[in-house]
């Protein structure tokens, strides 16, 4: 089914995915002279920044971490990678921009008839009944054992008058025309009251006006008890229609007319077919031969007439066997599962017309699905047209909606327009919404739509929101070919935007395909269903293509001329229906255990071609991988594949380390636990409600965990033994605190218009496009980063920054880039003489390197200014090859270069003191003999491998902060040796030292004052110092990043943190929430130390919550009624509420409750009053006012000068500093919403929420946030709903 995911994992899988190849460098030339160790270190620091910015490009999403949380994010990584872009499920859907799948629709199986007996006869009107006899096949009046029965009334509509039929197991089929050898399939349906098919038999004298018979009519009944058919075939019609003659025929033997086929049947919800309101999870039923496998698809009814024909475009394919671990019904010969969100990937929630259709080899039903969206007070619609405007309306193109902002854990509404163009999606709620549109379907063959995407902040029914689709201006293309260079022609090539729309082009006989894209960033896939024959599958590329550009994209496709094959088993018993993948750096193979349990795996290669197989497709939590299926040779038989059930693990939720509440919706969070022993990792995340659950092997775990915007606890280690240990992941929420800006400028100062610019660090990155002018803006976490910027004509610039709280800025100023000659060449294997594809060639100059990965030709092309420059050519499995010296002059130099493959090399980890694996250490070894030397560097996990011929070698390592290693000797010989090396931590800073940290008195908030002072290093004080907060709480420690402080040259720092907890106001015992800070001093983006921990608490001096909405529920010359929220504060101990005759409270009286709602019946009518409340915590700390509500006292006959239609009127005064008068018109009492919006569409206040009595009401806001803070200066949106009205004003905060 759907959800066909591994469950567990091992850390050279991982590896193997997210780094399939090694930077190695050579250290010698030819010559044997060792190259400048400097020129290394730059080649490595500029591939490092491309590697940055080329993970910065992979997501259009802000992905954040810190160092502590690198191994869970890359875990997340790794999974989503492993499951997603290798395509090692058989899900073809793609979220919002699913892309129709051009793999021909489900057909029925052709059937030849069997052996069965002919005959005919006569109807004629009012004929008491015909009889058939499945036993003999003959015309009787006798009733017994007879079938089918066949009432002659005049006016009979054969197919959807159930009731004379008689027996309700019996179906029927009508075929107008045709004869009885050309049946080829009998479609059925099981309810005798559902319309089918109507013809009508009609006796003119009695003048019923049915419509007359016609030669050639065809029925088929079908009896559903006993699976047989009779069918009649209309031969002769009496002009007037009092009888018709036929032709029938029926089984001798009791079997089906068709051969034997495998009856499948479909239902959804217990029926044939469902409407349905979108966001339904429904309950699917297949009915098949016990054991039987197939194949369950959801597919468009492009003509909504809820039947399979050539108009319908297939979604989603999913493959299932009878009693696998997917199906919820154990009954042997039904398959059942929900269609839930998770399956669904949003196709649940498209309002439209589908169909779900359940095949297999023998049989194929469908049952017509439709999703309906209900009537919102929300809503966005709109046309699309060709061209602009000026073209025709296209009917088919599919529109979705996806909220932003604080409700983007929304659904994303998914619909289609009509005949006429038009399209209407009703919205759950009010809030941020993107609206794309995309063709899906193919309707205009190539066409994208302008704008790509509208964003809109929608209060109601929003309209205009138009599309013209045209012709593209940019481009994907590329060569597909096999491994020897032969073109492959008809196969289809997708590309994929995150959030756009998906385009997909097939190759010709070269090889080529060309697609029209628009500008943004693709996932560029092989579409395995169009394979011509059994290949590997290549992986997905991602790729950003600009606006008016080409980018090329090509793919190896491997013959498959091997197989791996064996048996899975669980628990040592054969385990059917399992999916079975194969996976190395050429691409991926999938299969399917079948009843035995036994599975095979078409793959590429002999024995020196390894791949590594998983079982992906498990549900069960506590069923495990726990035999080590890696690097298996292609050819190997009986690889069998282990599962295990374990009752071990963790379980607990994820927890917002602010409020220690659980979090909800955490969909883009996962945690992993590496087993210390075994080197195997098991991964598991949230679901809905923030709780996970996670079976393991017993031993001992590293445990991490993490996710996007989310800051985990520190790796932990834990013992699991036969049961489930509660743990709860405490996370931080990460805020995006500061700003960067700037512009991008050539060398003259000019502005380049639409440059790129990326920022990133290891954990957290992001693009964006300059605009016309050449400005930029991201908004991001304080921190250090890398920074970089390029243009179309322009050479890449790189940096390092610090961006502190609040505005940073940052100009770029771009070299232009000169053409004057060019560097070629090709690369070959020496051995086979076969040219190499995909190798990293580097060319660098004095300032400036450059890349390129060679084509299926082992080709490469750069052109450059003139210059001396220096050229590396790496290839997975080879040692690096040095060209120097390389002189461009005006010319183009063409290099053949040969590559041998070595039969041996070194691997390894890198640790550090502590056993923890070092990332980026540089490792290096050198021949004793001739000091010809190798260079890698360690991957995320700490290991490296370097390829190297036979020898006597040394090796040494290396990181940034640490002493190299001894150099230690050893030996290759035609086989690869494992060493693995710690470092120590180099000794030449001084940790900072924190002197003490106190409570801040008089704040808002939980605030403690620390004093240190900095250290510094052995050349120099610190860069920069980062803080960081450890917590201890009754659910576990908690740590967290706080700040950080550029350097400033100050012999002490005084800074202000917060405390995640306040002692005195929650327990008796203040240092059971002792806080604990760490400082550490940083002189680069690697290189830091940490200082020794420091403790202290803060005192109750919060605040509690301003009391708000303040409401006016009533006001009579009975009493005034005013209500407000219930306090949220723990501390909270009453609410006063303070009444005045003028605005200034002066003369203000105060009166105490624990109530939220208070009468006051001491009013006078023709009076008015001011009404506000404070809140008072345990403490005696007072919150600040709520929002004052004023009302005048009437009396009955003042009643009648209510308003008589509700209004809102203009804020007064307008700019206004620091408050702010609304008044509004109810001529009746009313539920009533007043909320202020800043101009993105983020609610920022509530001012009343409830039932207000009829009158002019007026009330003030103070320009303070929902949380009492001070909002900057700006237009603001301010919105009165009442019932079906609403009314939106504009207004000016000035400071």
């Amino acid at each position: 089914m759907s959800t066909l995911k591994s469950k567990a994992i091992t850390w050279s899988i991982i590896a193997s995915l997210m780094m399939l190849a090694m930077p190695i460098w050579i250290l010698a030339d030819d010559s044997g002279t060792p190259q400048n160790i400097e020129q290394l270190k730059l080649l490595r620091q500029v591939q490092n920044q491309s590697t940055v910015v080329k993970n910065l490009q992979t997501s259009s999403k802000q992905v954040n971490s810190t160092p502590d949380q690198a191994r869970a994010m890359r875990l997340s990584q790794a999974m989503t990678k492993f499951a997603n872009d290798k395509k090692l499920h058989l899900e073809t859907s793609h979220r919002i921009n699913f892309k129709s799948d051009d793999r021909q629709l489900p057909q029925a199986p052709q059937r030849s008839l069997r052996d069965v007996s002919y005959g005919n006869g006569v109807l004629s009107g009012h004929p008491d009944s015909l009889y058939f006899n499945f036993l003999t096949g003959e015309n009787s009046s006798d009733s017994i054992g007879m079938d089918v029965r066949i009432t002659g009334n005049e006016g009979t509509n054969f197919g959807n008058e159930g009731a004379g039929w008689g027996d309700p197991s019996l179906l029927y089929f009508f075929n107008p025309t045709g004869s009885l050898d050309d049946i080829d399939m009998v479609h059925t349906i099981d309810d005798p009251m559902q319309s089918w098919a109507t013809v009508s038999w009609d006796n003119p004298p009695a003048g019923n006006g049915y419509q007359p018979l016609a030669v050639g009519n065809i029925w088929v009944v079908y009896t559903r008890t006993s699976h047989m058919y009779v069918a009649f075939e209309v031969t002769n019609v009496n002009t007037w229609g009092q009888y018709f003659e036929f032709n029938y025929m029926i089984q001798t033997d009791g079997s089906p007319l068709f051969g034997e086929p495998s009856l499948v049947d479909i239902f959804v919800n217990g029926q044939h077919g469902d409407t349905l309101e979108i966001g339904s999870n429904p309950y699917v039923e297949i009915f098949l031969d016990s054991g039987v496998s197939g194949e369950f698809a959801v597919i468009w009814d492009g003509n909504h007439n809820g039947m399979l024909d050539d108009s319908d475009v297939g979604l989603e394919y999913y493959g299932f066997m009878d009693n696998d671990l997917n199906d919820e019904d154990g009954t042997a010969g039904i398959f059942g599962f929900t269609y839930s969100d998770e399956m669904a990937d949003g196709l649940n929630y498209f309002a439209s017309d589908l169909l779900f259709v359940g095949f297999t080899d023998m049989g194929m039903a469908v049952a017509p699905v439709q999703f309906y969206s209900v009537a919102t007070p929300f809503s966005v619609s709109g046309s699309i047209y060709q061209d602009n405007g000026g073209g025709p309306p296209l009917e088919g193109i599919v529109v979705w909606a996806s909220y932003a902002g604080e409700n983007n854990d929304g659904p994303d509404i998914i619909g289609v327009t009509d005949a006429s163009g038009q399209y209407h999606l009703d919205l759950p709620d009010t809030g941020m919404v993107y609206i794309g549109s995309e063709d899906h379907f193919d309707v205009t063959e190539g066409l994208i739509p302008v704008p790509n995407m509208h964003m809109t902040h929608v209060l109601g029914h929003e309209t205009g929101y138009n599309f013209y689709y045209q012709v593209p201006a940019s481009a994907i293309e590329g060569m597909v070919a096999d491994e020897n260079g032969t073109p492959v022609e008809g196969v289809e090539v997708t590309a994929h935007a995150d959030n756009g729309p998906g385009f997909s082009a097939f190759t010709d006989e070269s090889g080529f395909y060309s697609m029209g894209v628009m500008l943004g960033e693709y996932d560029v896939e092989i579409e395995w269903q169009s394979l011509p024959g059994p290949y590997v599958i290549p992986y997905s590329e991602h790729i950003w293509v600009g606006d008016f550009a080409v980018a090329t994209v090509n793919f190896t496709l491997h013959n498959a001329n091997n197989t791996i094959s064996g048996m899975v088993l669980l628990d040592s018993a054969p385990y059917p229906g399992a999916f079975i993948g194969a996976t190395n750096e050429l691409g991926y193979s999938v299969s399917m255990s079948s009843a035995d349990g036994t599975y095979s795996l078409l793959v590429f290669g002999g024995s020196e071609t390894t791949y590594d197989l998983h079982v992906f497709n498990n549900d069960s939590e506590n069923i495990i991988q726990v035999s080590n299926n890696w690097d298996i040779p292609a050819g190997s038989m009986n690889e069998d594949i282990y599962l295990e059930t374990v009752a071990g693990g963790l379980h607990g939720y994820f927890v917002n380390g602010s409020t220690m509440m659980p979090i909800l919706d955490g969909n883009d969070m996962g945690m992993g636990m590496y087993n210390m022993d075994t080197e195997m990792e098991f991964y598991s995340g949230p679901n809905e409600d923030g709780y996970y659950q996670i079976h393991v092997p017993a031993g001992t775990y590293e445990v991490m965990a993490g996710g996007m915007n989310w800051m985990g606890p520190e790796p932990f280690t834990i013992t699991i033994t036969d049961s489930l240990i509660y743990r709860d992941m405490i996370l931080t929420h990460i805020e995006y605190d500061a700003s960067l800006g700037g512009h991008v400028y050539d060398s003259n100062g000019s502005p380049i218009p639409f440059a790129q610019v990326q920022v990133g660090n290891d954990g957290w990155g992001m693009g964006t496009e300059a605009d016309a002018s050449g400005y930029y803006y991201f908004e991001l976490p304080r921190g250090m980063y890398h920074i970089g910027s390029w243009a179309p004509g322009f050479y890449d610039y790189y940096d390092e920054i610090i961006v502190s709280e609040g505005t940073n800025y940052y100009d770029f100023y771009l070299n232009p880039f000169i053409v004057d000659g060019a560097i070629a060449g090709q690369v070959y294997d020496l051995d086979s003489g076969m040219p190499i594809s995909n190798a990293n060639v580097f060319v660098y100059g004095e300032e400036n390197g450059y890349m390129y990965n060679t084509d299926m030709s082992g080709e490469f092309w750069f052109d450059l200014p003139n210059g001396n420059y220096g050229l590396i050519v790496d290839a997975m499995g080879y040692p690096p090859v040095w060209e120097n010296d390389i002189e461009v002059q005006n010319d183009t130099t063409f290099l053949q270069i040969s590559m041998e493959m070595p039969d041996g090399g070194v691997e390894g980890y890198v640790y550090d003191g502590d056993g923890y694996p070092l990332s980026n250490a540089e490792v290096v070894i050198v021949s004793i003999v001739d000091s010809t030397g190798y260079w890698g560097y360690t991957d995320d996990y700490g290991y490296y491998n370097i390829p190297a011929f036979n020898g006597d070698y040394y090796i040494t390592a290396w990181a940034d902060g640490f002493n190299p290693s001894q150099p230690s000797a050893f030996s290759i010989n035609d086989a690869w040796l494992s060493i693995n090396i710690w470092l120590e931590r180099r000794e030449f800073a001084t940790a900072p030292q924190i002197n003490f940290i106190v409570d801040q008195p008089y704040d808002q908030g939980r605030w403690v004052r620390m004093e240190f002072w900095p250290g510094g290093t052995e050349w120099g004080p610190f860069t920069g110092y980062s803080i960081w907060r450890l917590t201890n709480t009754p659910m576990g420690p908690i740590v967290d990043f706080v700040d950080y402080l550029p350097n400033h040259d100050m012999n002490v720092y005084n800074v202000v943190l917060p405390t995640l907890v306040d002692s005195s106001a929650m327990v008796s015992d203040p240092l059971q929430f002792m806080s604990g800070f760490i400082v550490t001093g940083h002189w680069d983006v690697n290189g830091y130390i940490d200082g020794e921990p420091g403790a202290g608490y803060s005192v109750d001096n919060i605040h509690p919550g301003v009391p708000s909405p303040l409401t006016l529920l009533s006001s009579t010359e009975a009493g005034v009624e005013i209500g407000w929220e219930a306090s949220m504060d723990d501390d909270f101990q009453y609410f006063e509420v303070y009444r005045a005759d003028n605005p200034d409270f002066g003369d203000a009286s105060m009166t105490p409750t624990i109530e939220s709602m208070y009468t006051d019946v001491n009013v006078t009518v023709g009076q008015t009053y001011y009404y506000m409340v404070k809140a008072v915590d345990a403490n005696g700390n007072m919150s600040e006012g709520s929002n004052i509500i004023t009302t005048s006292i009437v009396s009955v006959d003042d009643i009648l000068a209510l308003p008589t239609a509700y209004g809102l009127s203009q804020n007064y005064p307008n700019p206004f500093n620091p408050t702010t008068s609304i008044e509004f018109a109810l001529p009746q009492a009313s539920v009533v919403s007043l909320e202020v919006y800043n101009l993105l569409g983020q609610k920022v206040r509530t001012l009343i929420s409830g039932y207000v009595a009829a009158g002019y009401i007026n009330t003030t806001w103070d320009g303070l946030d929902q949380n009492g803070k001070d909002l900057g200066s700006g237009t603001y949106i301010y919105r009165l709903q009442t019932g079906d009205m609403s009314f939106t004003k504009k207004m000016i905060l000035m400071k």
